[in-house]
């Protein structure tokens, strides 16, 4: 494919990023043996009453010589059918948009089992189902430098699939509802379920609203995936009853997130969070950021949310302006069961809730097993009217190796607290606690024996007119070393 990447850059050169194809070259990947012919599809080649309108049999090269414009005379059509492995299909800069209201329309669909196949540089627009349907067990799926928009059930599915591989993709407005998607009637950019070894890289999942009122609304979901990467990417603006940048659930593992955002995504009846996960393993979030967030009133707002998670790592994320109106609002949260998950020079500050309830900056449920919380920042999580103030809550039981490594964290802001000589450093009359430990807590002292809590710092008023460190102690345990850092009056 090296060759046949070098070929096809002379042929189309004026349609491609060279950058793009700098990187492409770079994959190394396999050499198939490709027809030499290419051949152009037309308007005149759709035939609007067939249920696949142009059918790819063969394989070899295709290209859009002009744009297409489906009118499908039923439901549940294709407009492109690739039907057979070794195709690619040159989108050429034109796009193919759907121009009647029938529904279970597929743009592009890839039948089952096929292999080797790539759909470039062109735009999707306005199918009443899926943009590119990827059926089960297909391997080798390239999509690159694709615009998809309003499609009602979703961007890109797959299914059952390996070796899928997507870089400069953007999906936007898809509204849910599709007759074949997903099966829920959610409206989401990007679904992959049981697909391992995928890449996705500098692409864009934004702006997907269910429209109905009553289903969910995602950049992304991913189920049961395996061994991945997700680079550089934007999952924002994305809205549904539930809203959300990434839902990722049912046992997906060894995935990389590496610099993405989930920002601004909104719950319009119920919850909404950056990212969501729901019993998955070894998850990294590395340089991500979760910020700005929102929820309908009475709806809790999550920047970073883990479920039943095993092992997940989230290092220098910033998790920042999660606003909930009347509800909780955090920065993290790791709810019940989720164990030897890790938040580490994470930057948490500015997560808000207005009228009335709680906010945390990093707060771990009950049954909460063996995580790390190391070396972050927690400042001005903060609630604007009747609701107490967490940087950091943890209500975990302090049972022999089972508790929390909480090590060098900085917090400050949260709401007015006065030096206290306890472990919480808080105010315990005011509701604001810069670090509270709600669970029984131990000393570690050389064995698995409770929480282990050293080197935290609390920074009271201004740290310009500090007094004297003061150093926290516990009646039930030795010196902590953690500092109290307050305004000497």
């Amino acid at each position: 494919m090296k060759q046949y990447f070098l070929l096809l850059t002379v042929f189309y050169a004026k349609a491609f990023d060279p950058a793009l194809m700098d990187q492409l070259r770079a994959l190394n990947l396999p050499n198939p043996s490709y027809p030499k012919s290419t051949k152009a599809i037309t308007q005149s080649n759709l035939s609007n009453s067939a249920t696949n309108m142009y059918q790819i049999r063969q394989s070899g090269r295709y290209y859009l010589e002009s744009p297409l414009q489906a009118y499908p005379s039923g439901t549940n059509r294709n407009v492109i059918k690739i039907d057979n492995s070794n195709v690619t299909l040159d989108l050429n800069g034109m796009a193919i948009t759907h121009l009647n209201s029938h529904i279970g329309i597929n743009a592009i669909d890839i039948t089952s089992g096929v292999s080797n196949i790539i759909i470039m540089n062109g735009f999707i627009n306005k199918v009443t189902d899926i943009g590119i349907n990827v059926g089960s067990n297909c391997h080798n799926i390239r999509i690159l430098n694709v615009g998809i928009s309003n499609c009602k059930g979703g961007g890109i599915q797959a299914a059952s699939s390996n070796n899928i591989y997507l870089e400069n993709v953007d999906i936007s407005n898809c509204t849910g509802g599709g007759t074949n998607a997903t099966g829920t009637g959610d409206a989401i950019g990007l679904y992959m379920t049981g697909c391992t070894g995928f890449t996705v890289k500098d692409s864009n999942f934004r702006y997907n609203q269910e429209d109905a009122g009553s289903k969910n609304g995602y950049g992304a979901q991913l189920v049961t995936c395996a061994d991945g990467l997700v680079e550089n990417c934007n999952f924002s603006s994305n809205s549904g009853q539930i809203g959300g940048g990434l839902s990722a659930k049912t046992n997906c593992t060894a995935i990389e997130f590496k610099k993405c955002k989930f920002n601004n995504n909104n719950g319009a009846g119920g919850i909404a969070s950056g990212v969501e996960i729901n019993t998955c393993q070894d998850l990294n979030f590395t340089e991500c950021e979760a910020s700005s967030n929102t929820a309908a009133s009475g709806n809790a707002v999550q920047g970073f949310f883990d479920s039943a998670g095993t092992g997940n790592r989230f290092s220098q994320c910033k998790a920042r302006y999660n606003n909930s109106t009347a509800a909780v609002s955090c920065g993290f949260k790791f709810d019940s069961s989720t164990s030897e998950s890790i938040i580490d020079r994470c930057m948490i500050l500015n997560n808000k809730s207005t009228t009335s309830g709680n906010v945390y900056g990093i707060h771990l449920a009950n049954n909460v097993i063996s995580s790390q919380v190391t070396k972050n920042f927690l400042i001005n999580n903060t609630c604007l009217g009747t609701g107490n103030n967490y940087g950091y809550y943890d209500a975990t039981a302090a049972d022999p190796g089972t508790s929390t490594l909480l090590l060098g964290n900085i917090a400050y802001g949260q709401g007015a607290c006065s030096p206290d000589d306890d472990e919480n450093l808080d105010n315990s009359t005011s509701g604001n606690y810069y670090f509270q430990l709600a669970g029984t807590v131990g000393k570690y002292d050389g064995s698995p024996k409770g929480m282990i809590l050293e080197q935290n710092i609390g920074l009271i008023g201004f740290f310009q007119d500090s007094g004297d460190p003061e150093r926290l102690t516990d009646t039930t345990a030795n010196s902590y070393d953690n500092i109290s850092i307050y305004r000497k009056t």
